[in-house]
């Protein structure tokens, strides 16, 4: 039963940290993309005030 447990344990260890990395990479992208959209619409007219700003 020991051996059974610990090949559990070895073969749950690595998609538990697949699982954790992937989760984490979605939630960057979902923080990405929403902080992407929300600069977009709330401060479009502001960034390109920024853009010409920065051009002069």
């Amino acid at each position: 039963m020991e051996q059974i447990d610990d090949q559990d344990k070895l073969n749950s260890c690595p998609v538990d940290s697949k699982v954790v990395a992937c989760m984490q990479y979605f939630d960057y992208c979902i923080t990405l993309l929403a902080r992407f959209l929300f600069m977009r619409s709330m401060s479009f007219e502001r960034e390109k005030g920024c853009q010409r700003a920065l051009q002069v």
